[in-house]
């Protein structure tokens, strides 16, 4: 396996801790900013997905705004995680151990959501949720799991080119 270079291990870490500050960013947001920006994304897809809305009682209105917002908001942990989840397995690229990289990309996220939970409950109109804590981590879980499938790939298909490299040579030589 190849070192990586100081600018890329710097870029990688400086990464890392951009995905921090806006996770740490939309947490700092009261209740009523963040229900807004939820609130825009729900009347987005209603739009799409319910043209003919106003035609129904307040009351089905309502049960499809509430379901569509939790799906939002648990969405956008799952998201905003796994990009977490991603980058940090990138930026622990120094654990040559897949294995350990994994466990330890999954735990820097699990720790930062705690931590961003906490947070949260310091903040106007905000609380926090050990089930978001546990959304976040499956949310990092699997954003790890996909570059760690992805490197895999990538070195099946270079020692398989490899391989190829070398059967083709030698029959050159003959």
């Amino acid at each position: 396996m190849k070192k990586l270079s100081a600018k890329k291990i710097i870029f990688r870490y400086a990464l890392l801790i951009l995905v921090c500050v806006l996770i740490f960013w939309f947490s700092s947001n009261s209740g009523e900013d963040s229900g807004g920006q939820s609130g825009r994304i729900v009347d987005f897809i209603c739009g799409i997905f319910f043209p003919d809305m106003d035609m129904l009682s307040a009351e089905r209105q309502l049960a499809i705004r509430d379901i569509l917002t939790v799906a939002v908001r648990k969405g956008a942990h799952l998201c905003v995680y796994t990009l977490l989840g991603a980058v940090s397995f990138a930026a622990f690229f120094p654990l040559r151990k897949k294995g350990l990289r994994y466990i330890m990309s999954v735990g820097f996220a699990f720790l930062y959501a705690c931590t961003d939970e906490l947070h949260q409950e310091f903040v106007p109109d905000r609380t926090g949720k050990i089930s978001d804590v546990l959304i976040d981590t499956f949310g990092a879980a699997a954003g790890a799991f996909i570059i760690l499938c992805v490197i895999i790939v990538i070195e099946g298909l270079k020692r398989d080119n490899g391989s190829a490299e070398g059967r083709s040579g030698d029959s050159e030589k003959m």
